[in-house]
Order: structure tokens, then sequence, then C-alpha cells
């Protein structure tokens, strides 16, 4: 999903794991994935391997007579996480996984940190195996999510036209005759993201901020499909969105204004992009993360986003607590 040239520069981490088929495990450099492994990796675990050397994170493999035939991915910054584990399917059964997860949770230890998460969709190939796994290891569930994707087809248009009709344009007409107005973050001035960026934390909550996508080299920011509403001078929402592959959008964010939740103005951002993505032809996918705790898009999910999915997924984040 993004290409990657950087060496992982962190102290080598090197041990024999005895296994059925003597298998160890060992630290996997850039050099050693781009022109060593022979890993038939799915294209999620080449997007996570590909981001965790971009973001100088550490990756483990499980080596046998010379061969790849595992890895665990860990993330580092902002804070430890394990965000793919895979065998290959031949080498499977054999505890390859468990040690793999074992010997990264002992790679973290090292580094004086308190927590470790991990995160799995139940769905994907094997995702149950790996989620018994990190149960029976001590990981804990912490949060769910539903992870949706949406397909630019005639499916998905019929449902939003549907939609608009009956009660979507009401709403947004509404809402533009009291003085809303939205546009997207290329039309944005300077201005409007200074007043943005101050409004993080006070009129938006901290958790959801835009502007950490500005600057990712992994999930770029796409400025024509993110859109900003505000009334008056004053912002009301936005809705951020990226790409990691050029081909697939992630819808990630969509935030409201302490001052103007409960009137329906998140619909103002969410609808410009549909109608971009729908009359487009850039883009023919878009995901989304809802998590769990969030209860009202949740509700929105069920009474109305869900409907116009292709896929819905769940995915398990874990907590595994290495010290007090």
């Amino acid at each position: 999903m993004v290409s990657c040239c950087l060496e992982i520069k962190k102290p080598s981490f090197r041990r024999s794991v005895k296994y059925h088929m003597s298998a160890y495990i060992k630290q996997m450099s850039s050099y050693d994935y781009l022109l060593d492994s022979m890993l038939s990796l799915p294209p999620l675990g080449t997007y996570f391997v590909r981001q965790c050397i971009e973001r100088d994170g550490i990756i483990l493999e499980a080596h046998i007579e010379e061969r790849t035939v595992g890895i665990v991915v860990i993330e580092i910054v902002p804070k430890p996480k394990l965000t793919y584990v895979f065998v290959e399917e031949a080498f499977r059964g054999k505890g390859i996984a468990t040690q793999l997860i074992r010997d990264a949770l002992a790679f973290i230890e090292n580094r004086r940190t308190a927590e470790v998460e991990a995160c799995v969709i139940l769905q994907n190939k094997y995702g149950d195996v790996i989620d018994h796994i990190f149960m029976k290891t001590g990981f804990e569930i912490i949060n769910t999510a539903n992870i949706i994707r949406y397909a630019n087809d005639e499916k998905c248009r019929r449902t939003w036209a549907a939609f608009m009709k009956e009660k979507g344009k009401r709403i947004c007409d509404t809402l533009m005759r009291r003085g809303y107005k939205t546009f997207t973050f290329s039309e944005a001035s300077l201005e409007t993201f200074e007043k943005l960026k101050n409004s993080i934390g006070s009129q938006f909550v901290s958790n959801l901020d835009p502007f950490t996508y500005i600057s990712d080299k992994n999930d770029r920011l796409v400025p024509d499909y993110s859109f900003i509403t505000q009334k008056d001078d004053e912002l009301a929402a936005f809705v951020t969105v990226t790409t990691a592959d050029d081909k697939t959008l992630v819808f990630q964010q969509i935030s409201i204004a302490l001052r103007h939740q409960g009137n329906g103005a998140f619909l103002l951002p969410f609808a410009a992009f549909m109608e971009r993505f729908l009359g487009g032809g850039a883009y023919n996918k878009v995901a989304a993360v809802i998590l769990g705790k969030n209860e009202k898009m949740q509700r929105l999910v069920q009474s109305f986003i869900g409907s116009l999915s292709e896929s819905m997924k769940t995915q398990n984040v874990y907590q595994y607590r290495l010290r007090d």
C-alpha cells in the first residue's frame, strides 16, 4: 500500500526456539523482507508489514531450514501493538504463531512498557484461530469494532438515493437554510485549518484529530474527499478520509462540534462525501471502522449506514498487561 526502503535501526534480536521442526525466531530487517522473504502474504499482511517498516517498527520471523514460515508485526509508536500475525499454511498447527506472539511480548517487555495491544478481524481467514491464540496467551478483549466496506456499485447508489429522497435531502436542505455550508479540505482556507486545529480538544473531541493524517506517509489524507461543515464562521463538523494504495478510501473520522450535536449536522459532510464517492470513478471501495464504544455511531450503523455496506466484519481489540 506504500513502498518502503527504510532500514529498521533497532538492536538485533535473535534467540533460538525449538519446535517440532527446529524453528527459531529472529528479527527481520527491511532488507530481509524486500530481498529474501518468500512469504505469500495476503494484501492485508503486505500493508501491515510496509506500514511497520515505514514507522520504524519491528518484525519477528519464524525461520525453518533457511526459510521464513511466519511473522509477527510489532508497532512501537505511539504504543506497542501486535498488528499482524501470519504463518504459512503448510506450517500451521505446530505452535509457531503462539511462539511468535510470546517472543514478541518478551521483546516488548524489555522496552519497560506496561501494556501491549493487539487486534484481529474475526472473519478474515484464520482470524478465529489467532483470536484463540491471543486469549490463550493471556490477552483480554478491551474493545470491539465494526469494519464496514462499501462498494461504488448499483446497490449502494440505489440505497443512498432512496435514503436521500426519503429523509436525507430534507435534513440537508433545512440545515443549509439555517446557514450551514460544506466544502472540501482542498477548498478550505489556511484560516479555517487554523481554526479547526485550535478547536480539537475544545469544540471537537481530542481523539478525532484530522491533523494526524496530514503528514502520515502511509494513510494519506485525500483532501478532495474530506469535508468540513460550518455555520456562519463556526466549525460544525468534519469527515477525514485517507488512502493507503490510491485504490481504496478509508473513512477515518466523523466528528461533530459539541454545540452542533443532535441537529443532524453530521449528515452534511457525510452526504458530501457519499455524493463525491458515488459520483466519481477514482475510487471503487471505501472502508470505515466504528468502535463498539461509540454508541451513537453504532446506532447510526444499525439504522442507516449498515444498509449501504457491501460487507461488515468484527474486529477485536486486545490488551496484555506486562506489569501492573
